[in-house]
C-alpha cells in the first residue's frame, strides 16, 4: 500500500500505447501529482501499484482480469473502471441481462459449462445488433458480482440510471476537456460538415451519405471519415481539419448512445457540435455551446449558420470557454483518484 511521503500510484490500462485519449489520461495524472505508467491489456500488471484505472473499454477485459483475480484481495489495488462506451438498452431489463450473460467474456470464461456454451452457440448464429456492447454490460454485471470493481465511473447519465437498476451504484463523471484535444488555428473553415468515425449501422450510413448529397447540391462541402468513403484521422491531421470545419456531425445508433467524445474534440478546434438529440443530460444547452435538430433539418441548420457567422461563433465560443474552463478532463480523473484515495485508507485502516 501507498507510504506516507507521496499520492498513490497509478497505473492506467490499454489496448494501445498510442491512443489520444489515453495519453491526455496519462498527462492529467502526472499533473495531478500521481505516479504514473501504461500497461498493455495482456501484460503483466506492475508491481507495487496502488491504483488501476481502465478507461474504455477498447478491447477485451478478460486478460486483464484472469491476472487481477489471482491477486488476494487484501494486495489487490484499488480498481477504478471508467465506462465510456454505448450500450444497446432492450425494451425489457431481464432482456439486458440476459444478453449481456451470453455475451459476458467474463461469464462465459468463468462460468463455462454446458449451459453457457449452449446459449453461446445459439447467440452467435442469431447475432442481434449491437453484441460487443452487450459484453460490456455482462463484464460489469459480472466484475460487480464479485467485488472487482472498487469504483464504476459512467460519462452517460443513462447508463448511471440503468445500473442503479441493478443495484449498482456508479458516479457520473464527464469525460473533460484537455489540451491534447486540439487548439485553434484559425484556418479558413471551407468545410461544412465533417464525419468522424464508424458509421455501423444502416440508418447512420443513409442519413450521414444523404447528408452530403444535400450539401453538395447546396455548394457546401461535406468530408467523411468512417474508414470507408475517407480515412479515419488522428492527431495534428485531425487538428487542421476541424480547424477548417464549421460542423462535426453526430448521428446516433440509439438514443441513448453516450457519444460526448465528439463534442468536447470538435469544440477544442472551435468547431460546433451539431448532433440529433439524445437521452444522456449533459451541460450543453441547445444554440449555446451546440446546435440540436432532427436530421431533416441538418442541412438548413447548417446553411442557416453559414449565412450568419456571427451566430456560429458565439456558439463556437461558448464551447470552448464553457470545457476549457469547467469541464475538463483532469478534475474528472482527480473525483475519481481522490474516491480512491478514500478507498486505500479505509483498507489500510481494516487491515493495519
Amino acid at each position: 500500500m501507498p507510504n506516507t511521503t507521496q499520492k498513490p500510484s497509478v497505473a492506467s490500462l490499454v489496448w494501445s500505447k498510442n491512443s489520444d485519449l489515453h495519453i491526455a489520461q496519462g498527462k492529467a495524472i502526472h499533473q495531478l501529482g500521481y505516479p504514473h505508467c501504461f500497461f498493455l491489456y495482456d501484460a503483466p500488471i506492475p508491481d507495487e501499484v496502488d491504483i488501476i484505472l481502465i478507461q474504455g473499454p477498447y478491447g477485451s477485459l478478460l486478460p486483464f482480469i484472469k491476472k487481477f483475480i489471482d491477486i488476494s484481495e487484501n494486495e489487490r489495488p484499488i480498481l477504478i473502471y471508467w465506462f465510456q462506451q454505448s450500450l444497446y438498452i432492450p425494451m425489457s431489463l431481464w432482456m439486458l441481462y440476459f444478453l449481456g450473460f451470453i455475451y459476458s467474456d467474463m461469464f462465459n470464461y468463468f462460468q463455462n459449462n454446458f449451459f453457457t456454451r449452449t446459449l453461446k452457440n445459439i447467440s452467435n448464429r442469431i447475432k442481434p445488433h449491437g453484441g460487443a456492447r452487450y459484453t460490456f454490460f455482462g463484464d460489469i454485471i459480472w466484475l460487480k458480482m464479485n467485488n472487482l470493481i472498487d469504483i464504476l465511473a459512467t460519462t452517460s447519465s443513462e447508463y448511471q440510471r440503468l445500473f442503479k437498476k441493478f443495484d449498482i451504484d456508479s458516479l457520473l463523471i464527464p469525460r473533460g476537456y484537455h489540451p491534447d484535444y486540439g487548439k485553434i488555428l484559425k484556418l479558413e473553415r471551407d468545410i461544412a460538415l465533417l464525419w468522424m468515425g464508424k458509421t455501423r449501422t444502416r440508418r447512420r450510413r443513409q442519413i450521414i451519405y444523404r447528408i452530403r448529397e444535400e450539401l453538395d447540391k447546396q455548394g457546401l462541402c461535406m468530408h467523411i471519415h468512417d474508414g470507408y468513403d475517407k480515412p479515419f484521422i488522428y492527431g495534428e491531421k485531425r487538428t487542421n481539419l476541424l480547424n477548417r470545419t464549421w460542423f462535426v456531425l453526430n448521428i446516433h445508433t440509439s438514443p441513448t448512445d453516450e457519444l460526448s467524445t465528439r463534442y468536447y474534440i470538435a469544440a477544442a478546434n472551435g468547431a460546433v457540435y451539431l448532433t440529433e438529440p439524445g437521452k444522456n443530460e449533459y451541460p450543453f444547452k441547445n444554440n449555446v455551446h451546440l446546435v440540436e435538430c432532427q436530421p431533416e433539418q441538418m442541412v438548413e441548420t447548417v446553411s442557416y449558420y453559414i449565412n450568419h457567422p456571427d451566430e456560429w461563433q458565439s456558439i463556437s465560443q461558448n464551447a470552448f470557454n464553457l470545457i476549457s474552463q469547467k469541464v475538463i478532463l483532469e478534475k474528472s480523473i482527480s473525483t475519481m483518484l481522490t474516491q480512491a484515495e478514500k478507498n486505500i485508507n479505509n483498507k489500510c485502516n481494516v487491515n493495519p
